[in-house]
């Protein structure tokens, strides 16, 4: 038993992870022929437009994000909206999950595009986070990692966000390593 809560392999966290990886593969293929018949706007699959919580306010604001009059107006609430406290009636979405409507062609027709891109943006939050902890990942923690259901259900679900659950994981990333660098250089002194 304590086997299972040590980590006295150096490369656990790696197959874990490609265990992980393989197990998403799975049911991301699955879900290609037997959709869930449960969710935000059933049925979920990766073939089956899903237009979310979100996705019209996203599709409206793809004209503004488009064209340099747009940025620059979108630019001009930002602004308003940091600096000077001044909120519009409706806050305007942001540019990048537009830029991945527009650029992907989402529609009912073309659904795959972007739910593979969601795939493979949830596949690399679980990368990272693996890279983050994989000093402490032992076979039962990495595990349940592995098989964490919210992460999976972010990778089968067109939503916006997706992105910020990616982007702030690499950010996460970035500051973690940051401060180990920053770490050993003091201990170095």
């Amino acid at each position: 038993m304590q086997s299972l809560l040590l980590n006295n392999n150096t490369n656990l966290w790696k197959h874990l992870l490609i265990g992980a990886i393989f197990f998403r593969i799975v049911i991301l293929i699955i879900t290609f022929f037997i959709p869930i018949p449960f969710g935000p706007e059933p049925p979920i699959s990766p073939l089956h437009f899903q237009q979310g919580v979100d996705l019209a306010a996203y599709i409206d604001a793809i004209p503004y994000f488009s064209s340099f009059v747009g940025l620059r107006e979108m630019g001009l609430i930002y602004y308003e909206m940091i600096f000077l406290g001044v909120y519009p009636e409706v806050r305007p979405p942001g540019p990048i999950y537009s830029w991945f409507l527009m650029g992907l062609s989402y529609s009912a027709e073309n659904t795959v595009a972007l739910s593979i891109t969601i795939f493979v943006m949830e596949s690399l939050t679980l990368f990272i986070w693996f890279n983050i902890l994989k000093n402490q990942i032992n076979l039962f923690s990495g595990l349940l990692l592995a098989v964490m259901p919210h992460s999976i259900w972010f990778g089968l679900l067109i939503s916006s966000d997706i992105f910020i659950y990616f982007f702030s994981n690499l950010i996460f990333l970035l500051r973690a390593q940051q401060f180990q660098f920053l770490k050993k250089k003091f201990q170095n002194m």
